[in-house]
């Protein structure tokens, strides 16, 4: 039986060394390459040929949700999982809406790893079992909102006072990703300003 090929993609050596042994150690998966920088993996991945990604998302340069979608760009049938210790409901989704496969907290992850490598080469999406609570919140947005649950995501973190950039750096985008996102909001309120914006969304309730 031919074994999936996994690449890591995660800046604790650590805890590379930790999932390499339980990789080493199946029978279903290989280890094919391991990443200590986002930016370098997406240089070389395509070439790896590798089937799934185990990553992280806290990488300084190209954030790992940034990541997960320039390299779905890329390879289209990759397979992502997200192992982080990031559980913020705007991270979550932002992962999964670019691409994830699957998203686990490391805190609890090792003894489920291959079961959740299964899940994925078989065609599911494994999910840590706070993450699917947040996933199913995410389902029950109102219905009043002309936004969508991002863009209500980034009006949420307007109305709190932040600014383009630390929006980006909360939502693990770039700067000019969260301006998109706001041109976007502001068009479906109509209005032309950051005030106007907040006004309206406090005044109607929007978030």
């Amino acid at each position: 039986m031919l074994k999936k090929r996994v690449t890591i993609v995660d800046s604790d050596e650590e805890f590379c060394m930790a999932v390499s042994a339980i990789i080493k150690n199946s029978e279903k998966f290989q280890l094919n390459k391991i990443y200590h920088d986002s930016k370098e993996a997406l240089k070389r991945i395509q070439d790896d040929f590798s089937e799934i990604v185990i990553m992280d998302l806290d990488f300084p340069e190209l954030k790992g949700t940034e990541f997960i979608l320039k390299v779905r760009e890329k390879i289209p049938g990759l397979n992502i999982l997200v192992v982080t210790n990031y559980d913020e409901d705007e991270i979550v989704f932002h992962a999964i809406s670019n691409g994830a496969s699957g998203y686990l907290l490391k805190k609890r992850c090792l003894t489920h790893l291959l079961e959740a490598l299964t899940i994925i080469a078989n065609g599911g999406s494994p999910l840590d079992p706070l993450i699917a609570r947040y996933i199913i919140r995410s389902m029950q947005v109102s219905g009043g909102s002309p936004l969508s649950t991002r863009e209500s995501m980034v009006l949420k973190l307007l109305v709190q006072g932040k600014t383009y950039s630390t929006i980006g750096k909360d939502l693990l985008i770039s700067g000019e990703t969260a301006k998109t996102h706001i041109k976007n909001i502001y068009k479906k309120l109509q209005v032309h300003s950051k005030s106007e914006a907040v006004a309206k969304a406090i005044k109607g309730k929007i978030v």
